[in-house]
């Protein structure tokens, strides 16, 4: 059976620390003869319905340095414009590759892409759904930091919880680590769920207000503050105002906010950045969202010899 990467609750915390191990492992293998690497002489089809710069570059880049190929999908020239469907487009595409690395606005769309791929699927962003790659990236940039204490560490998440599914990946991975502690700074109506609220007073055994305002944060708590943009893409259409579409956020991060941390906390971004987060906190010794980018290939490499090692077995087993 084909083994997709779709979402985090398919993980167990020792695949998890898997993909961590290997890590050093695949870095010095790429520094001497790379026919041992699973992906080597494979190729990934690069398939992005939304735009996307570090997911789609570093995935292109650590296949590179595994001794792959990388061909992209472009949608703006696709036969889509004429007409084409999604599960024809997706069918194609996956004849061409070995893995295909997929993003998609829409929410829940890689379970009918997976009914017509050929190939894996790496779920690289499916509008507010998941973002599986970047939560392991996130947790790997933080155990980066903090070593295997990270799992007694406590969390601040900023900005749009409601739609950003990198904060709703790495809650589901945080779970698994019930000793974190996990609280909440949104933006003007981008407030978590309750079923987000409830879970996590459940798994961590919180029983005080989850949910900070700007104007009350309690900056010694935090070891790490994790910061989102508005998701204004993921907004209805009927409700998209112009308004909306260029909403600035209702608090900013800047020095004055994150000098108020502890000095070992950590301030990680999946970037991009819009104004929620003021570039002169880029020099704060705090900030750790250039390493959390640049750690990204290495985590990507990773990931992509964990999927084919997966389906490598799978063919044994067959």
């Amino acid at each position: 059976m084909t083994y997709h990467l779709l979402s985090i609750h398919q993980f167990e915390i020792k695949e998890i620390f898997e993909i961590f191990n290997s890590i050093p492992i695949i870095k010095k293998h790429i520094s001497v003869p790379i026919s041992r690497l699973a992906c080597s002489n494979k190729i990934i089809v690069n398939a992005f319905f939304e735009p996307s710069t570090r997911t789609s570059l570093s995935f292109a880049s650590a296949m590179y340095r595994l001794g792959g190929n990388v061909i992209t999908f472009n949608k703006e020239y696709s036969s889509i414009n004429k007409g084409e469907t999604f599960p024809d487009t997706i069918r194609t595409i996956s004849s061409f590759g070995d893995i295909l690395i997929l993003r998609h606005p829409e929410r829940g769309i890689m379970m009918k892409a997976i009914e017509n791929s050929q190939i894996p699927i790496i779920n690289a962003g499916d509008g507010d759904g998941e973002h599986p790659s970047q939560a392991i990236l996130d947790l790997y940039t933080i155990y980066h930091k903090f070593g295997y204490e990270f799992q007694t560490k406590t969390i601040l998440f900023v900005g749009d919880i409601k739609n950003s599914r990198t904060i709703h990946s790495l809650l589901e991975l945080l779970h698994m680590f019930p000793s974190m502690k996990i609280y909440f700074l949104p933006f003007h109506n981008k407030f978590p769920t309750n079923i987000m609220i409830n879970k996590v007073k459940q798994v961590h055994n919180q029983s005080d207000n989850l949910i900070f305002t700007f104007s009350n944060v309690k900056f010694d708590l935090f070891d790490i503050v994790y910061c989102t943009r508005n998701q204004t893409e993921r907004e209805s259409s009927w409700v998209m105002t112009d308004s909306i579409k260029h909403e600035k956020p209702d608090f900013i991060i800047n020095n004055y906010f994150v000098n108020k941390l502890n000095d070992d906390c950590i301030l990680l971004h999946p970037l991009p950045r819009n104004q929620e987060l003021n570039d002169d906190v880029d020099s704060n010794h705090r900030s750790y969202f250039f390493k959390q980018m640049e750690l990204g290939v290495e985590v990507r490499m990773a990931i992509l010899e964990f999927v084919m090692n997966k389906n490598n077995k799978s063919l044994l087993d067959l």
